[in-house]
């Protein structure tokens, strides 16, 4: 598996391109919970950043340790704190690049593979969050590099020793890590390495073992919270290859498949859903029809990170998401490039501009449509303290939101005090509400409050209630 002569010119243009895509309007739309639970971590707590993570974030702490100096100079905002997630995004188009060219030796395989994800929705999606998301996916596709590197050479100590070190730097980022023994043990029934590497290899794996297991036990023993049941009746997977080719922004959006039953959802979005789904039938095809051992690193790649996370969502409390297999998307964008050479000239013209055609338009609404970005945080508190300027207290339901609404409320100079008590009578003349399905009782929680003006914000996906006693 040596590398073809390279020609670098198709990876720097996708790499210029793929970039400033993961740039653009990277600070327009608002923090969502998940990346304000980033800036608790690094800035907003009295804590160490490891025992925060472990504690409040249930997270190895590595991407939160590399977070905190670029914090500590550019500040919290919401660029510094998706920046990392950005460069990320952005080095693992170049290290996805060598690995397709190692392992097909032609420059055209790699170049496809390149632009796929670097015009990819979902992959641009975790490139602009700032969650150790990205940055996970930079060290695993790093692994996978070096353990095909490693393989050529087994003589190399310092491949492998580079390539333990690769491995526990993976344990200490995400405890998804985990997937990478089966990966690694199922590319080597296909590989057939000599038993010096199998013997290498697996000491490699014994270090990893030797960290990733404590980490994962020990997270999982202090998770204090389960995570909601989202049993979705056996349409992860189906639901989880529409996402590699659409991303989070093409058919029905994440907000619709919360608020809506799921018919009226599929149904108000089935022209674009159909168009996926004709798109998934075409690749099916020809995937069957030049279905070849040669390509079983690759049926492995796919399948592996997905059988993993199904398994733990069958015998733990952590619901399958399609984030939890985004190592999956580029086993399945490598076999989509390996699938356009083979064929004629019109059709892979056709199938690379039905791609294209997807991923810009995905790309282009998750920047530009209302209803595919997250919940406007920043707006709602502006809102809030436009009608409000001197507010002393704002209440937030779900209460989960409290540090979201306290982070923007900060941004803005607020020193208002964030409520989340409200079972009882409350105390503010504020209250903020989003995700109603989250809320117990919300019907009872709002007719509880004095209403003399309700203003809705669907681009924001709030609703301000407010009291005059102040």
């Amino acid at each position: 598996m040596n590398e073809s002569r390279q020609n670098y010119k198709g990876l720097i243009a996708a790499l210029i391109f793929g970039g400033i895509l993961r740039m653009l309007f990277l600070g327009s739309q608002s923090l969502w919970v998940d990346e304000v639970g980033t800036w608790v971590n690094v800035l907003d707590h009295n804590s160490s950043i490891t025992r925060f993570s472990f504690y409040g974030n249930n997270a190895p702490p590595l991407y939160f340790w590399v977070l905190n100096p670029i914090l500590k100079v550019f500040g919290g905002g919401e660029v510094a704190l998706r920046s990392l997630s950005v460069v990320s995004g952005t080095l693992t188009l170049f290290v996805f690049w060598k690995i397709a060219n190692r392992l097909f030796l032609k420059d055209r395989v790699a170049d496809i593979s390149v632009w796929l994800l670097a015009l990819n929705p979902l992959h641009l999606w975790y490139s602009q969050e700032a969650r150790p998301y990205a940055f996970f996916v930079l060290i695993f596709c790093t692994c996978c590099l070096q353990f095909f590197r490693a393989l050529e050479d087994v003589n190399r100590t310092r491949r492998w020793v580079f390539l333990a070190v690769l491995m526990v730097l993976c344990a200490w980022t995400h405890t998804l890590s985990v997937m990478l023994i089966p990966l690694f043990v199922g590319w080597v029934v296909f590989m057939n390495p000599s038993k010096k590497g199998l013997v290498r290899l697996g000491l490699c794996c014994a270090v990893f073992s030797a960290v990733a297991v404590p980490v994962v036990l020990f997270i999982r023993r202090i998770a204090e919270v389960s995570p909601p049941d989202r049993s979705s009746g056996g349409l992860d997977v189906v639901y989880t290859f529409f996402t590699f080719l659409s991303g989070y922004s093409f058919g029905p959006s994440i907000r619709s498949l919360q608020l809506m039953a799921m018919r009226d959802a599929l149904i108000s979005n089935w022209p674009q859903i159909a168009v996926v789904g004709l798109v998934l039938g075409w690749l099916g095809i020809v995937a069957i029809k030049n279905i070849s051992k040669r390509y079983a690193v690759l049926y492995v790649w796919i399948a592996t990170p997905i059988l993993v996370a199904t398994l733990i969502s069958l015998v733990t409390a952590h619901s399958y998401n399609v984030r939890f297999v985004l190592p999956s998307l580029l086993g399945f964008l490598l076999l989509v490039a390996v699938l356009i050479t083979r064929l004629s000239g019109a059709e892979r013209i056709g199938l690379c501009s039905v791609l294209a055609g997807i991923f810009l338009l995905s790309d282009f609404q998750w920047f530009f449509v209302t209803d595919y970005g997250k919940d406007d945080s920043r707006a709602a508190v502006e809102s809030v303290l436009r009608v409000r300027p001197n507010v002393r207290s704002v209440a937030v339901a779900p209460t989960y939101m409290a540090d979201t609404i306290r982070y923007y409320l900060r941004q803005n100079g607020s020193d208002a005090k964030v409520l989340t008590e409200l079972t009882s009578r409350i105390d503010s003349n504020v209250l903020l509400v989003t995700r109603r399905q989250h809320i117990p009782l919300v019907d009872m929680l709002e007719a509880s409050f004095i209403l003399p003006t309700t203003l809705s914000f669907k681009e924001t996906g709030y609703t301000l209630y407010l009291q005059n006693f102040e």
